[in-house]
């Protein structure tokens, strides 16, 4: 299994805050939606991209609730959503 964990998280945002650009957590299945949460919260505005297939413990408690959801420039590549009642890919 992974050994990247909501730990590793904070382990980031603290090292590379100022340089973290893209990170790809895909099928860490230990990151949880407040250990991405504190990330996007703490690192600058430079991370543009997160990576998260495979990571269905990533719920809309994250992409609707994370602290840069209203300014936009963070796009979330490969998470099922709910839309309309259905399964949408985003």
């Amino acid at each position: 299994g992974s050994s990247i964990s909501d730990k590793s998280m904070e382990m980031l945002s603290a090292t590379c805050k100022s340089s973290l650009e893209e990170l790809d957590i895909g099928f860490c299945a230990s990151v949880s939606d407040k250990g991405l949460g504190y990330l996007v919260s703490k690192v600058g505005r430079q991370l543009s991209k997160i990576h998260v297939w495979g990571c269905a413990q990533i719920t809309e408690d994250f992409l609707d609730g994370h602290d840069r959801l209203d300014e936009g420039g963070l796009e979330i590549v490969g998470v099922w959503m709910k839309n309309g009642g259905g399964r949408s890919l985003r």
